[in-house]
């Protein structure tokens, strides 16, 4: 009689414990599912892409419009009657870039880095191809105008050319056409998601090692 009382104990502390370590697991589910729950970030899609030509209200009066131009081996951009031969659509993107589809190719409206950098006074806008990472492909919107991201350099032009200045009072200034407002407001799918790296090799020479990079124009 003895022996079945020990058992009867044994099963009733094995029982116990069983139901306490089911309710303890129980509890630490569902407060790691709130804990998800409460602090997950909600992820919304991009929207469908708006794409149009970009229109703006010059400082001389007129609505005219932006397009890509490619001459002497550079790209610009030009503005000029929205009927005429440049003028493309534009997308204005989740990662803030402008870009284009030219030739199966997606790209961006990009401050040189020059006058960024301060080495320049002023220098056109370029067009090159897009990437995710490229601080000099994000432009944002301010008085509807476009500005470098860094909210330093308004988007002028001058004789009809595209560029930034480190002189805030340098003409002209033109604004986005009220009819983009649409156009700024969609969260647009990206075009392409690359991204920009560099490309380097070690050079070994009998005083030492040296390293070279790709770069524009050249190497060095």
């Amino acid at each position: 009689m003895y022996n079945w009382k020990k058992i009867l104990i044994v099963v009733l502390l094995a029982s116990i414990m069983v139901y306490l370590e089911y309710e303890m697991d129980h509890t630490l589910v569902h407060a790691a599912s709130s804990s998800k729950t409460t602090n997950s970030i909600v992820q919304k899609p991009t929207d469908p892409p708006k794409d149009k030509p970009i229109k703006v209200n010059v400082s001389g009066g007129g609505t005219f419009c932006y397009g890509p131009n490619f001459s002497g081996g550079e790209s610009y951009i030009i503005i000029e009657q929205c009927w005429q031969m440049h003028v493309m659509n534009a997308r204005y993107d989740v990662f803030q870039r402008i870009s284009y589809n030219i030739n199966n190719t997606w790209l961006c409206i990009t401050a040189p880095e020059t006058v960024v950098q301060g080495e320049e006074i002023w220098d056109y806008v370029h067009l090159r191809p897009c990437t995710i990472n490229d601080p000099l492909q994000r432009w944002i919107i301010k008085d509807d105008s476009f500005w470098t991201a860094d909210g330093f350099y308004r988007l002028k032009d001058t004789n009809w050319y595209g560029y930034i200045s480190r002189n805030s009072g340098d003409k002209y200034n033109h604004t986005l056409d009220s009819s983009m407002n649409d156009w700024v407001n969609t969260i647009a799918t990206p075009g392409n998601i690359s991204i920009l790296t560099s490309i380097a090799w070690d050079l070994n020479h009998s005083w030492g090692n040296e390293r070279y990079f790709i770069r524009l124009g050249g190497f060095g």
